[in-house]
C-alpha cells in the first residue's frame, strides 16, 4: 500500500480520484469541498506498491484529517485495513520526528475514523475528546411534500453574505458564538472569540447563510458548511434559546434546503447521537440515517 499526493498523479489517474470522490461524495462532503478547491495535503491510497491503479481512498491530512475510506467498512477487506493502519502510523510518525505538527482532528464516517485512531493509537497518540454522530441525508421526494410553518409575528429571514451590514454582521457574531460555545467546542478545548469571528467571516464568503430575524434581533440561524461536486453539507443549525419551540430552525432550514434542491444538489447532515431534538428536527424535515461517523480531537 502506498500514499501518493493529488498532485503527482498522472492525468489518467487524477481523473480516476474525481470519480472516486463524486461516487463516494455522500459519505465525505467536507473533504470534497477541499477537493474541489486544490490539491494540497491531500493523498489517494493505493493497495499496489509497485504500479498504482486502483484507488481505494482519499486522505486529507491537515490540521484536520479528512477522509474517504470505503473498505473500511468491508469485514472482508481486514488484511487492507491493517496494512492502510500501518502506513498511516509511519507516515504520522516521520512526521512526529521532523518536528512537524500532527492532526488535531479527525472527522468522517466510523469506520474510517477507527482505523486512523488505531494509527494515532500507534504512535502513543490517544484522543482527547471522541463525538459520535449519525450521517443523514435529505429524502429529497418526502420532502417536496411539506412546507414551512406560517410567521405570526413579524419574523423574516436575513441572507447573510460578505458585504452584509455591520450591524447584521454583529449581530449574526453574537449567535454565532452562542452556537460554538453549545454546539461546537468540543469540552477538551476553550472558546476562542478571535477563532470564532475568524470563522464566521470566512462562511461569510464562502458559504449560504441564512437568520431569522424578529424585531431586529437575529435569532435562529442555519448555512452550509462544505459544498461538493453533487452534495451540499448542513451545519451552523442554531436557535437561540429564549426563541426556541416555534419553529424556526425548522423555516430557516426549509428555506435553505429548498436552494440546494433547486440546485439538483443532495443536502447531508451529521447529528449528535445525544441530540434528541436535533434528531427530532431533521427528521420533521425528511432526513434519514446513512451511516455512524465519528470526530476525534487530539
Amino acid at each position: 500500500m502506498q500514499f501518493i499526493p493529488l498532485g503527482k498523479l498522472s492525468k489518467k489517474l487524477n481523473a480516476a480520484a474525481v470519480r472516486f470522490i463524486v461516487t463516494n461524495e455522500i459519505l465525505c462532503v467536507q473533504l470534497s469541498a477541499h477537493f474541489r478547491k486544490s490539491d494540497g495535503d491531500i493523498y489517494a491510497v493505493f493497495a499496489d506498491e509497485q504500479k498504482p491503479s486502483e484507488i481505494y481512498g482519499i486522505l486529507r491530512l491537515g490540521t484536520t484529517v479528512l477522509h474517504c475510506l470505503p473498505f473500511a467498512e468491508v469485514k472482508t477487506a481486514a488484511p487492507l485495513q491493517e496494512n492502510f493502519v500501518k502506513l498511516l502510523a509511519s507516515f504520522l510518525l516521520k512526521r512526529q520526528e521532523e518536528k512537524l505538527p500532527l492532526p488535531e482532528c479527525v472527522n468522517g464516517t466510523a469506520g474510517g475514523s477507527a482505523l486512523i485512531m488505531q494509527a494515532f493509537r500507534l504512535i502513543g497518540k490517544n484522543p482527547r475528546q471522541t463525538n459520535e454522530y449519525t450521517l443523514m441525508k435529505l429524502d429529497t421526494a418526502a420532502f417536496s411534500a411539506i412546507q414551512p410553518y406560517p410567521f405570526m409575528h413579524g419574523e423574516q429571514l436575513v441572507r447573510c453574505k460578505k458585504d452584509v451590514p455591520a450591524i447584521y454582521k454583529q449581530k449574526l457574531l453574537v449567535l454565532q458564538e452562542l452556537y460554538e460555545k453549545e454546539e461546537v467546542v468540543p469540552d477538551c478545548m476553550t472558546f476562542s472569540e478571535d477563532s470564532c469571528r475568524l470563522r464566521l467571516a470566512n462562511a461569510l464568503r464562502t458559504q449560504y447563510i441564512l437568520a431569522l430575524e424578529l424585531n431586529g434581533q437575529l435569532v435562529s440561524k442555519a448555512a452550509t458548511s462544505a459544498i461538493g461536486f453533487m452534495h451540499v453539507q448542513i451545519g451552523g443549525v442554531f436557535t437561540a434559546l429564549p426563541f426556541r419551540r416555534r419553529h424556526y430552525s425548522f423555516n430557516t432550514m426549509y428555506a435553505i434546503l429548498r436552494k440546494i434542491c433547486r440546485m439538483k444538489k443532495q443536502p447531508v447532515l451529521f447529528v449528535k447521537n445525544r441530540n434528541a431534538a436535533a434528531f427530532a428536527l431533521y427528521k420533521s424535515l425528511r432526513f434519514v440515517p446513512v451511516c455512524s461517523y465519528t470526530i476525534a480531537y487530539y
